[in-house]
């Protein structure tokens, strides 16, 4: 490849780099973790819970997070359940962007590095 076309792939790829990174800046707030609905088993001795799985209460919404290598359940109440939905989804977007900037970062430095041998002269003498 000579040094013209590496010239244009690097314009298209910073100009990819920037639209990502409007990307990336655009998400207000994330939430860490996933969510998962459960179905649990109250206290009480008497409830109909107690005798089957089929008629166990819910499903109540948790969020799932990794906290010190281990995993804990944060049980998310109705009335923030549409607004921590959108939190966690927007994280992912924010995670899968972030790994599509940094493919376009290190094709960046590969092209770099090729603009680099392309300019760089040998020597009139020997060493």
């Amino acid at each position: 490849m000579d040094l013209s076309h590496l010239r244009l792939k690097m314009r298209y790829l910073a100009r990819e780099r920037l639209r990502m990174e409007n990307r990336l800046l655009m998400h207000e707030r994330l939430a860490r973790g996933c969510l998962v609905r459960v179905r649990t088993r109250c206290g009480q001795p008497n409830c109909r819970c107690k005798k089957s799985d089929k008629y166990r209460h819910g499903p109540h919404l948790y969020l799932s997070v990794n906290v010190d290598g281990k995993t804990r359940m944060i049980h998310v109440p109705k009335a923030w359940v549409a607004q921590t939905e959108g939190w966690v989804k927007s994280a992912q977007s924010y995670r899968k962007t972030r790994k599509e900037w940094l493919k376009i970062q290190k094709n960046l430095w590969k092209v770099f590095m090729q603009m680099e041998q392309l300019k760089t002269q040998e020597l009139p003498y020997g060493p």
